[in-house]
């Protein structure tokens, strides 16, 4: 079973304050641990550091503590709060599912992704059917972690509510990790095999 492990993880924009310092954290294949914290409190700066996104100041990311290759397709995947960040607004949904290779049509019917919204632009779609399609595109047979920051944050109740339905079956089904980004305890509890707060293993 895979490990994705950040040890002794330290980051700061230039010479700003710390804004992470020594923070450990680690998820393993098929748990679903939540990260909760305030809002400003890093959260976002450590998933996109998981996710190879940015470069930490200090530390190193691991999976099975062999360090993660940034050639080609990253066994760590970030699905952003605003899913317009990820999709070339200029490509149909075609285009975009395609950019990292064929995708599951059963991965399609869990997210309940339609087909007449292949021929669409991003701006096009709902928030909550964009994010469908965001989430679809990071999951591959190469994918072993989900970094989810916040991503139903924006989204009315009864979408939210189908998207973790449908985000945890197809984690479970493929074995894949998730670090769950999160300000909210309540979803956290209730989506969560485990869950870290940030304030505890930040030591800024």
């Amino acid at each position: 079973m895979s490990i994705l492990q950040a040890k002794n993880i330290s980051f700061q924009y230039k010479k700003d304050r710390m804004i992470l310092e020594d923070v450990n954290f680690s998820v393993n294949c098929g748990e679903r641990v939540g990260l909760v914290a305030k809002s400003g409190y890093g959260k976002s700066t450590l998933a996109k550091i998981l996710a190879g996104h940015l470069t930490q100041t200090k530390g190193t990311i691991s999976i099975d503590e062999k360090a993660i290759e940034k050639k080609g397709f990253y066994p760590v995947q970030l699905i952003y709060q605003h899913p317009e960040k990820s999709i070339n607004p200029k490509w149909k949904m075609k285009r975009a599912l395609k950019e990292n290779g064929d995708i599951d049509i059963n991965l399609l019917e869990i997210l309940g992704i339609k087909d007449i919204w292949m021929d669409r632009y991003p701006n096009e779609l709902s928030g909550g059917e964009l994010q469908r399609i965001a989430i679809a595109r990071s999951i591959t047979k190469d994918t072993k972690f989900l970094i989810a920051d916040e991503i139903t944050a924006m989204l009315d109740g009864i979408t939210q509510a189908q998207i973790w339905q449908a985000l945890m079956k197809i984690a479970e089904e493929n074995h894949i990790g998730m670090a769950i980004i999160t300000h909210n305890k309540a979803l956290a509890e209730q989506i969560c095999t485990r869950i870290v707060y940030l304030e505890e293993i930040n030591k800024r």
